[in-house]
């Protein structure tokens, strides 16, 4: 977890991908109800940036969404009686020109 700037906002928690497509898996235990977040790419990423950020609830996807530096888009998910909940951000197209694009899920939250 780091502080990230998504879209000129500041967030003092978040689950980031580096450099590289990546995920973080939360066990749900199926005893939480909604999962919360902010996705986007991270500020100081170069212009033209792009990510692919998906939600996967128990190996299905719930959310397949592309998001560019400068952008950020909120995330609201209904997540009652799931085992588990995976966050994967996919580089996005310009990555095979060297581009090292930075994303991130800000302040993720389950609630119970």
């Amino acid at each position: 977890r780091a502080v990230r700037s998504l879209a000129g906002r500041v967030y003092s928690s978040s689950s980031s991908n580096g450099e590289n497509t990546a995920y973080i898996e939360y066990d749900l235990a199926r005893r939480q109800k909604r999962f919360t977040a902010i996705a986007g790419v991270v500020d100081d990423s170069p212009s033209g940036s792009a990510a692919l950020f998906e939600i996967l609830r128990d190996d299905r996807s719930v959310l397949l969404k592309e998001s560019a530096v400068g952008e950020s888009f909120p995330i609201d998910i209904d997540i009652t009686g799931k085992l588990r909940i995976r966050l994967v951000v996919h580089d996005g197209p310009q990555c095979g020109n060297g581009l090292e694009v930075d994303a991130a899920f800000a302040n993720p939250t389950v609630k119970k």
